[in-house]
């Protein structure tokens, strides 16, 4: 693949998004409105059959569903659940298949990993994989490349471009999001993160940040998303100090937060999970002020 086929108003190739949830059908979208021919993945028939009809089967999020709705009848958004058979007809292939924690705290691949071997199946030589789930430092290149190489026999770095790039857009503000921050990307080699630099800069008007790897664009999220997770147990304890105290916690953390430097704030629903994946990566690096920190919601 030469970075030139993503001069996307000329040739149009295909990108798969493997992953249609919350941030994934917005992807497919972004994508399509820009001139990519899209083919949606996702193991849910109904996701699938939604989709296909031009409806959104995701509520609430803003320029979704007429996003959805144009880029159907325009031709170039669809979806399957067969994702082998979506790659094999794909230049670029971005993947944003939840990753969650289990009973146990520890970081559950089984949805990803089997995405994953799907996605090897069909691998063609020449085409870009971009993982932007988010995950423990060392996945991308130490997990997921050796089982794309085996399920595809080819190699990355010689015969596909393998990449890392964070989703860092939240629920109900994807398309703002995409559009306001900047977007971090790493690879396995500077070829690969160069082509996954020219497909961003087909797809999105947001600076973006060149990383030296995939494991330090996968930092990246961790660092910003545990940050928000101890400021937010932090809050916490403020709120519970206020009551006892008999002062109004919302004013007092608005009055603190007019420092430039507090941002004292509430987080998501998947913020107290990230940062257990710095307790689970490849690298087996002790952090006992982590783990005293991390919220145990006991």
């Amino acid at each position: 693949m030469h970075i030139s086929m993503f001069n996307v108003p000329n040739s149009s190739p295909t990108v798969a998004v493997v992953g249609l949830g919350r941030i994934g059908l917005p992807l497919a979208v972004q994508y399509a409105r820009h001139g990519w021919s899209v083919v949606g993945c996702d193991i849910n028939p109904h996701v699938v059959e939604s989709v296909n009809d031009g409806s959104s089967p995701i509520l609430g999020e803003p320029e979704l569903e007429t996003g959805v709705l144009n880029m159907v009848a325009t031709g170039r958004l669809s979806a399957t659940v067969d994702t082998t058979e979506a790659v094999r007809q794909a230049a670029v292939v971005i993947v944003v298949v939840p990753v969650a924690v289990d009973a146990r705290q520890e970081v559950a691949f089984a949805a990803v990993d089997n995405a994953t071997a799907a996605i090897g199946a069909g691998l063609q030589p020449g085409t870009l994989v971009i993982y932007e789930t988010t995950l423990p430092v060392g996945t991308t290149a130490r997990r997921f490349r050796p089982l794309l190489e085996r399920a595809s026999h080819l190699q990355a770095g010689r015969d596909f471009y393998l990449a890392y790039s964070p989703e860092r857009a939240s629920s109900g503000h994807v398309f703002r999001d995409l559009r306001l921050y900047p977007k971090v990307v790493g690879g396995i080699d500077e070829q690969s993160a160069a082509t996954a630099r020219a497909f961003y800069r087909s797809v999105l008007e947001a600076d973006i940040l060149t990383m030296a790897s995939t494991d330090e664009a996968e930092f990246v999220k961790l660092v910003e998303a545990t940050y928000r997770d101890v400021t937010s147990a932090l809050a916490d304890e403020f709120a519970c100090y206020a009551g006892a105290c008999g002062v109004d916690a919302a004013a007092t953390i608005a009055a603190a937060n007019s420092q430039l430097y507090s941002h004292i704030h509430g987080g998501g629903p998947c913020i107290s999970v990230y940062p257990y994946f710095l307790l689970t990566g490849v690298f087996d690096e002790p952090l006992p002020q982590l783990r005293m920190l991390i919220r145990s919601g006991t």
